[in-house]
């Protein structure tokens, strides 16, 4: 069907692009700057109306940052008044369309009101939720990424009148995309949105007639113009009986197999050396072989080639489980390498990439909340089920992770009723949707020869073990992450809201629960001992909800001066002894524990109750099932309560986090007021109920070591406190040249620069004056980012450049893609940016570390375990603060040169490294000789 016919049938031939800039964020507080509104007819632009706007008030240095609006700009522009009867005649009653139309719908409505122009009834579309639906394995969704996927010029963003052109075309792209699905997929978002009033209602309420009318059902209106690729998460390539598995040098070497497959495929012998560590180390019995390889020597090929061919070897039909820290590593794994490598050799192979159980999701449950949805969903949390119907028609793994759709829009309560949970996809209860995705990946893991997983799974098999079946080989890449993982995995935590949705997940009578209720409700007259049950679940629940509401709020004000009212973070506090913590509220305390008893009590014999019952077999053993998971989620979240309220461990720290939410300066408000607990030492776990459970263990990285030593890493993981077991070491260095790739200059200066943002902005603008190349820099801390920023766009010349920010909201996957499509971009990153990117070639010849990644000392976790350093009589800091650091400032330095034809400039402006003894660890860490320049102006480039 053609565009012009099928917006006409749409009654689309006419509509309204809009954009606002604004002063900020609130409707009533804050004004327009620039208005855009671009009229659209028959799919081409007709009209407009575009104009800056006066707001009479100032415009801050942020909003100028963004837009590129100016006090000076608007300061003989229209005032908001002199425009409106304009704009309002302007946008008649065309429909109206917006990217993020709830805020510029917003603006608009108030406006009007302001001036006592009627309300508008315009019909509504939102272009943010269409890009979610239509598209939604896209990694971000702001309109810049929207227009250049749709070859639509985004320069000019965050100008009005270029942001309204750019989405009245993407709005027809999708309503293109949305009809080329068929009636059923519409029919369900009908079902949901029907009589609801939100944005696009009105969009599938006309496709689906439009649909009967054509009497189309089983196919779209028109045809995709998107490459949507969901891979499956099962990969099998079969062989022939003669099949011989290669040698190492048959695959790697000169004229080996892979020569054939991966153009200028080089022979790397350290490559070579590190396969033959880990057959030997593999093959040892109750071993564990640690080893680093340097970047570029292709270890991801070698431990697949080694893991491929003990499988293969071996007679056991035991799988080998291979684990990584990051979702790209993951990926890049098993839809990259794994292919590539098992095409070369053309042995016989199968493998499985799994994650959490809640990664999943569960189609009963999904389905359930369809049906429901009237009674549970407000209208903007309905709205977030349509980008998953789009998404079921694709996916093959059932994995939310491809729909970034929902997942992007982070609400964690529908996440949390549509995810698999225990005592669904692998029982009876799903049987109708043959185990939904988890169901049949779960079987697979059984009878394949590799799973690959991430950290996070693998250490909730140390805590709940039966989640992968038996193995006896492990390979663990980004190993240098595990502790890290592990103090996530190990710890625990608990609120108001988290013991809250817990219970409410219990409640029979509570909305999310009526498709339960109702089931249970049928048996009452056959089972009469169920209703009063019933009736004393809910009554137990409703008054627990009261003592633990009483119990946080005794906190807060009790513990209430401990926080700053004034503080933008969440502030830590840690708790010296739990027993005494709560020793003024002992009567709060008890009653909660009472009435979780009672809660607990009366769940449990709801599930004796459905189980001894021999009635309609089926659904009795749904609702038995369905009601042993609510018991058992229950269970688990008053151990945690218990553990962090009533029993101190020794072993473990225990902390609270608060933080004073809204009106922070009301002498009547009270922060808001988690606790939380975690090991102290990680590796007391890792050592005895990972290490010592597998027969053969292969840890490695590209930084494990500090200071040309694995001593650390040993005893952070706790492996150096197992006995009879075989360790094994050894390393292999990177291929790259460094001394001759890398030019390293280092700030020796008296003064600090690292905490001097207007000295860092000069700098980076120096850089990439006389050099005009990409640069990456790196920051510890959001707050120093921002004030960089800032200072740049006070620098001549400085609000001209490319630079590319993690601020708030912006997504990692748009600064990688916006800095790609620079050609001379700056992106400046925190945290996430240290590891785990790939910036190779002219995307990345410039690095500039600000500040050494030293960890926060008064962390929690960080401070108990200096402490229990300084109690063995060794130095926290040159013992563990000073090892962590140097570890990710390799990590930093890693992403510099990432091919053996890179070359980079790296620039570190700490000068700790050469004015503290322990900067010589530093110097050490980095295989380059420094140059050392002491200002500004002595730094040659």
């Amino acid at each position: 069907m053609k565009r012009i016919d099928l917006l006409r049938s749409l009654d689309l031939s006419s509509f309204i692009a809009l954009d606002f800039e604004t002063t900020g964020l609130s409707k009533v507080t804050d004004r327009m700057i620039e208005i855009a509104a671009i009229l659209f007819k028959d799919g081409e632009v007709s009209d407009s109306f575009v104009t800056l706007v006066n707001p009479k008030t100032q415009i801050s240095d942020t909003i100028t940052n963004i837009t590129g609006i100016t006090n000076d700009m608007v300061a003989n522009a229209p005032t908001e008044k002199e425009i409106v009867e304009d704009l309002h005649t302007f946008i008649g009653n065309y429909p109206l369309v917006a990217h993020n139309m709830k805020f510029d719908h917003g603006f608009l409505e108030e406006l009007f009101e302001r001036y006592n122009f009627p309300e508008k009834s315009n019909q509504l579309y939102d272009t943010l939720h269409l890009a979610r639906v239509t598209n939604f394995g896209q990694p971000t969704y702001n309109l810049g990424f929207l227009s250049e996927l749709y070859n639509l010029s985004s320069e000019g963003s965050h100008r009005a009148k270029k942001d309204s052109e750019n989405c009245g075309h993407i709005f027809m792209h999708f309503v293109d995309e949305a009809s080329t699905y068929p009636l059923e997929v519409i029919s369900k978002c009908v079902s949901i949105m029907n009589g609801r009033d939100y944005f696009n209602t009105t969009l599938f309420i006309n496709l689906s007639n439009l649909y009967l009318k054509k009497q189309i059902t089983s196919k779209g209106l028109t045809k995709s113009e998107l490459n949507i690729n969901i891979q499956d998460n099962k990969f099998i390539q079969k062989s022939d009986s003669s099949f011989s598995f290669p040698n190492v040098n048959d695959v790697f070497g000169e004229t080996g197999n892979l020569s054939d497959t991966i153009p200028k495929f080089e022979k790397r012998n350290n490559q070579i050396k590190y396969i033959e560590f880990l057959d030997d180390s593999i093959h040892q019995e109750q071993s564990i072989g640690i080893i680093e390889a340097g970047t570029g020597l292709g270890k991801s090929f070698a431990y697949l080639y080694e893991a491929m061919k003990y499988a293969y070897e071996s007679e056991e039909n035991i799988p080998v489980v291979i684990s990584c820290h990051t979702k790209s590593l993951q990926d890049q794994l098993f839809y990259k390498d794994l292919p590539v490598l098992a095409q070369s050799i053309g042995n016989p192979i199968s493998a499985v990439k799994l994650k959490g159980r809640a990664n999943y999701i569960c189609l009963s449950r999904f389905n359930w909340l369809i049906s429901e949805a009237s009674g549970i969903l407000n209208d903007e949390e309905a709205a977030y089920l349509l980008p998953l119907i789009f998404w079921l028609e694709w996916t093959k793994t059932g994995d939310l992770e491809e729909c970034s759709g929902f997942t992007n829009s982070r609400n964690f309560r529908i996440h949390k009723m549509i995810r698999s949970e225990p005592g669904f996809c692998t029982t009876h209860i799903c049987s109708k949707y043959n185990g939904c995705f988890l169901g049949k990946v779960r079987k697979d893991i059984f009878k394949t020869d590799l799973i690959i997983i991430n950290h996070a799974l693998l250490l909730s098999d140390v805590v709940n073990p039966g989640l992968l079946p038996p193995f006896k080989t492990l390979i663990v890449d980004e190993a240098h992450n595990l502790i890290d993982a592990a103090f996530t995995q190990f710890s625990q935590n608990i609120d108001f809201a988290l013991l809250k949705s817990n219970l409410l997940v219990c409640q029979p009578k509570f909305p999310g629960n009526r498709r339960w209720k109702n089931s249970l409700n049928s048996f009452f007259e056959k089972i009469p001992e169920l209703k009063n049950n019933i009736i004393d679940i809910d009554q137990s629940i409703d008054i627990a909800l009261d003592v633990i509401k009483i119990f946080f709020s005794r906190i807060a004000i009790e513990y209430g001066n401990r926080y700053s009212a004034n503080s933008p973070y969440i502030e830590k506090i840690i708790i010296e002894d739990i027993n005494e913590e709560y020793r003024n509220l002992p009567e709060e305390l008890r009653q909660v524990n009472i009435k979780l008893d009672d809660c607990e009590r009366y769940v449990i014999k709801l599930c004796d109750i459905l189980h001894k019952s021999d009635l309609e077999k089926d659904k009795i053993k749904e609702l038995h099932l369905n009601s042993l998971q609510k018991a058992d989620s229950l269970h688990s979240i008053i151990q945690s309560f218990r553990f962090l309220t009533s029993h101190h461990d020794s072993e473990c720290v225990y902390w609270q986090e608060g933080m004073f939410r809204n009106n922070s300066s009301s002498k009547n408000t009270l922060p808001e007021i988690s606790i939380h607990g975690a090991p102290i030492d990680a590796g007391t776990i890792l050592s005895e109920s990972l290490f010592q459970n597998i027969n053969s263990i292969i840890l490695t990285s590209a930084t494990l070591q500090v200071n040309h030593s694995f001593d650390y890493f040993l005893i952070r993981s706790g492996i150096s406190r197992i006995d009879n077991i075989n360790t094994n070491f050894s390393v292999c260095p990177s291929p790259f040249l460094y001394s001759e790739q890398v030019d390293y200059h280092q700030y020796s200066g008296n003064t600090s620069l690292s905490d001097n943002p207007h000295g860092i902005a000069e700098l980076i603008l120096k850089c990439h004056k006389k050099l005009n190349r990409k640069i990456l820099v790196l920051f510890t801390s959001y707050n120093s980012l921002n004030k960089v920023t800032n200072c740049l766009n006070t620098l001549k010349g400085g609000r001209d450049l490319p630079i590319f920010s993690q601020i708030q909201s912006a997504s990692r996957y748009g600064l990688l893609k916006s800095m790609a499509n620079s050609k001379n971009g700056i992106l400046m990153g925190t945290s996430s940016f240290w590891e785990g990117i790939d910036l190779s070639g002219d995307m990345l010849e410039i690095l500039i570390i600000t500040k050494l990644p030293f960890q926060v000392p008064s962390d929690p976790i960080v401070k108990a375990y200096s402490d229990k350093l300084a109690d063995h009589d060794m130095n926290p800091f040159l013992n563990f603060t000073v090892p962590e650091c140097i570890l990710k400032y390799r990590q930093g330095f890693g992403r510099l040169i990432r091919t053996s034809l890179d070359q980079g400039i790296f620039i570190v402006l700490d000068n700790r490294i050469v004015t503290k003894r322990y900067g010589q660890h530093f110097q050490d860490a980095i295989p380059v000789e420094m140059q050392m320049f002491s200002t500004l102006d002595s730094l040659i480039l």
